[in-house]
């Protein structure tokens, strides 16, 4: 696969209603669903041969393929879209919150809190996105 184009004709393991399946489905590939199943059950499908890709996560993935390394599978070296965002969830009119919340993460964004975090847990700093390596993907209902 080079481009996201090549999912077209391709089985791509996920659950019915996520984004990663969604955008799978967008490009042509025809989506085997699993219930409330772990993200082993979709990398060993790929592993063995029932599904060709799982679209998912950047990290989740990194994380599957290296706990898994006895599965014959490989996450895509260059192929990355659809950035996504995390938000907190707090009751509306919470003003002071939301202040309080902003210039924590400001700080931490200020004085590498937050890269230091990042490159602890993830092996490299995800608290900055790169947009060379993005693809935003336009037309996408989701």
């Amino acid at each position: 696969m080079r481009s996201l184009e090549d999912l077209a004709g391709k089985i791509n393991g996920g659950g019915e209603t996520t984004i990663s399946s969604e955008i799978a489905r967008h490009f042509g590939a025809e989506v085997r669903t699993y219930g409330n199943a772990s993200n082993e059950a979709y990398l060993r499908d790929v592993s063995i041969g029932r599904t060709d890709v799982v679209v998912n996560d950047y990290y989740l993935i990194k994380f599957g393929v290296a706990a898994f390394p006895d599965f014959d599978i490989m996450m895509h070296p260059d192929l990355k879209f659809h950035p996504t965002e995390q938000a907190l969830v707090m009751k509306k009119g919470e003003t002071a919150l939301e202040e309080a919340v902003n210039e924590a993460l400001q700080a931490m964004r200020d004085d590498g809190t937050l890269s230091d975090i990042a490159i602890e847990f993830y092996g490299e700093d995800a608290s900055e996105q790169t947009e060379a390596d993005v693809e935003i993907i336009e037309g996408l209902d989701i």
